[in-house]
């Protein structure tokens, strides 16, 4: 994310000295891009052209100009984007109730390790509400697990236990819109009830989860 964040920045800032041919409209990061291989190879660039209304001595002076022009941009898109991964943190440790609501948006800015934690985070805590909503036996429980059957070639993943007669429906309730980001799980039946696991998705231990 934060790599996509600073080549955009680029391409803002180069576009605010260079005018770039036409082939370049939009992607002027690698318009960036060609101008540092052209420096690099002594030659003059074809591709762009300094703007009317800026001066500047050499080509060196341009990209000097436009890093720090970039760091300007992103940094405090960086920053921000680091805010919202902690309040989406703080909500998870909130309690389920935050989760429900949670901005897709926001959810989807997080790294791809943070989400793996909020996501482990999201299903205990909902698995949890609906074993206490439904009070049974330790049978007919559901149960969080690290799952390593089938098509797993020696990996482990995130899985659910659910007990005969049931699915994940009660367990989707309670995650709301997080729930989507699980994806579509696969089915183990062994025994009685059925596995249903998340191939891609990495099970967190209970110390990993404690946000």
């Amino acid at each position: 994310m934060t790599t996509s964040l600073k080549q955009k920045a680029i391409g803002l800032a180069a576009a605010q000295v260079l005018k770039f041919n036409d082939e370049y409209k939009g992607t002027w990061y690698d318009g960036y891009l060609l101008l540092l291989e052209c420096m690099q190879q002594d030659r003059e660039p074809e591709h762009c052209a300094i703007r009317d209304d800026v001066e500047f001595w050499s080509w060196h002076e341009v990209v000097q100009f436009i890093d720090k022009e970039a760091e300007n941009i992103w940094k405090p898109m960086e920053n921000e984007l680091a805010d919202t991964k902690q309040l989406i943190v703080h909500d998870a440790a909130s309690g389920l109730d935050k989760f429900c609501g949670i901005d897709v948006e926001r959810f989807g800015e997080l790294d791809k390790a943070c989400q793996t934690i909020v996501l482990n985070k999201a299903v205990v805590l909902a698995v949890d509400k609906v074993n206490r909503d439904e009070p049974e036996s330790e049978q007919t429980k559901f149960h969080v697990r690290s799952y390593s059957g089938r098509f797993m070639y020696g990996r482990t993943c995130l899985g659910i236990d659910v007990p005969p007669g049931k699915d994940l429906s009660a367990v989707a309730s309670c995650m709301g819109n997080l729930f989507k980001f699980l994806g579509t799980p696969r089915q183990d039946q062994m025994g009685k009830g059925t596995t249903y696991y998340w191939p891609n998705i990495e099970q967190c231990e209970s110390h990993d989860v404690a946000l």
